[in-house]
C-alpha cells in the first residue's frame, strides 16, 4: 500500500484515483521543490468504522506515519530501499538488518546471484555448462570471475578504482564498523564486503552497532549498485 500511495502522489497512477485524497500535493513528479515539500495527506472524517477501516483511510494513516525522508524519496527504487530499512527498524524483535535485505530490482538480484555463484558472470555460467567459454564478455581477455569483474577488467579500471575509493571513504565515515571489516587491501575481504556486507560483527557488539549498520549498508549498497549500473554488465553485448 505504501508503494501505491507513493506512485499516486508522484503521478505514476491514473489521476482519477486522486479523488480519494483531500488536498494532495500539487507536484506529481520528482523535482527539487517537491522533494523538499511536505507529503502529509489530510485524513477525511468518516462516521462509520467500516469506512474508517477501508483501504484509503488505512493507507493514508499509515503513509502519514512514515518519516519525511522516506516519503520524499526521489525515485521508486530508493523509496523501496528506505521503506525496507524503516520497517525493519520499526520491529524491535527483528534481527539486525541484513545487507541482502536491501537487494531490489535486476541489479540487486545480480549481486545476490554473484554471491551464490549463480550469476550471469561467464565463469559461473561455464561452471554449470550454460556457456561455451568462461571469458569476460567485456574485455575478452581473462576469465570473468567476480574478482575480475569488480577489480581486474581493464575497460572497467576507472570505475573499479572509483568504487574502491568510495568504499574506503565510507569506512572512514563509519570507523566503528570499519574495525570489523578486515584488511581492505585483501581482494577477498573487499569482495566479501561488496557482496555480503559486514558479517563478522561479534554478537556482544551487534546491538550497539545496529543503528550504524543500517545507514552504512544503505550507502554501501548505493555505491555497489552504482558501479554495476555504469558497467552496463546486465545489457546484452553483441
Amino acid at each position: 500500500m505504501f508503494i501505491f500511495m507513493y506512485k499516486l502522489l508522484r503521478g505514476f497512477l491514473p489521476a482519477y484515483l486522486s479523488m480519494h485524497i483531500d488536498n494532495p500535493p500539487t507536484c506529481h513528479y520528482a523535482t527539487r521543490s517537491s522533494i523538499s515539500g511536505n507529503f502529509f495527506i489530510q485524513p477525511r472524517f468518516y462516521r462509520l468504522s467500516s469506512s474508517l477501516n477501508s483501504f484509503f483511510p488505512r493507507t493514508i494513516k499509515a503513509w502519514n506515519a512514515l518519516p519525511e525522508t522516506v516519503k520524499q524519496s526521489p525515485s521508486p527504487h530508493q523509496f523501496k530501499v528506505l521503506l525496507k530499512l524503516h520497517l525493519l527498524k520499526a520491529i524491535p524483535s527483528n534481527p539486525p538488518v541484513k545487507y541482502h535485505n536491501l537487494s531490489n530490482g535486476s541489479i540487486g538480484r545480480f549481486l545476490i546471484q554473484i554471491s551464490l555463484g549463480l550469476s550471469p558472470l561467464k565463469s559461473q555460467l561455464f561452471k554449470y555448462n550454460l556457456t561455451d567459454n568462461p571469458f569476460c564478455q567485456i574485455c575478452k581477455l581473462d576469465v570473468e570471475t567476480p574478482l575480475h569483474y569488480f577489480t581486474g577488467c581493464p575497460p572497467l579500471t576507472t570505475l573499479a578504482v572509483e568504487l574502491r575509493s568510495n568504499v574506503r571513504l565510507l569506512l572512514l565515515k563509519f570507523p566503528r564498523i570499519a574495525r570489523f571489516v578486515g584488511d581492505l587491501h585483501s581482494n577477498e575481504v573487499y569482495l566479501n564486503l561488496l557482496l555480503n556486507g559486514v558479517i563478522h560483527v561479534p554478537f556482544s557488539n551487534s546491538s550497539d552497532l545496529d543503528t550504524e549498520l543500517s545507514p552504512f549498508y544503505l550507502d554501501l549498497y548505493k555505491i555497489t549498485t552504482n558501479y554495476v549500473f555504469h558497467t552496463k554488465r546486465l545489457l546484452p553485448i553483441d
